[in-house]
């Protein structure tokens, strides 16, 4: 595991690449995504400055940085009274668009690319949300309706806790044949009842 000194020297690198590609993304409007995702390559596998196997390590502790610090300035650009009103639509708008998403992938792998139904469905809950580690830097950066933001951000944050919880399941059920709704309800319910206390 990297020592503390280290993890110090990679994140300070990491916000100043990330300040560096905001920079260029106002300029150029081309994706600091993508400015990252070049600079990651270049350093790894083409000249081999970085080791893969210690940024490995790192991956847990980065990604769940990543996401608290994007969540929180989300929820910061948020109106509370506009996001109770619309709450219940965005809820209907993902329980939707995920269930469809998660039945039409499943069915297509099922029965064209002849996959396990359960497999199939399992790789529908995944790619079946929104993700709010894209969708709300992009929504921050792009002109458009207050009333479609506060949708999209509250639709993107629900379907990060969908993904996760029929996911697990759905692993349950393939793993050991079996699924307890109960379970599931309960996983679901007490991580939205945490996270509405904690905000």
């Amino acid at each position: 595991m990297a020592g503390v000194p280290e993890l110090f020297v990679i994140m300070g690198a990491t916000l100043f690449l990330g300040f560096i590609g905001n920079y260029i993304f106002e300029r150029t409007k081309i994706s600091d995504v993508l400015i990252l995702f070049g600079v990651g390559v270049l350093l790894g596998p083409i000249f081999g400055i970085a080791d893969p196997v210690f940024f490995r390590e790192l991956i847990p502790i980065f990604a769940s940085l990543a996401l608290i610090v994007i969540l929180f300035d989300g929820g910061m650009n948020l109106n509370f009274f506009k996001a109770m009103r619309e709450l219940s639509r965005a809820s209907a708008i993902t329980l939707i668009s995920f269930v469809l998403t998660v039945v039409f992938v499943g069915a297509v792998l099922h029965f064209v690319f002849d996959w396990n139904l359960l497999i199939g469905l399992l790789m529908g809950a995944v790619v079946g949300g929104t993700s709010s580690a894209i969708v709300i830097p992009i929504l921050a950066k792009v002109k458009g309706s207050e009333h479609v933001k506060t949708i999209l951000q509250l639709e993107s944050a629900l379907t990060d806790a969908l993904v996760v919880v029929i996911a697990i399941s759905l692993i349950e059920v393939i793993v050991a044949g079996s699924f307890s709704p109960t379970n599931a309800a309960n996983t679901l319910f007490g991580s939205f009842s945490i996270a509405a206390v904690v905000g």
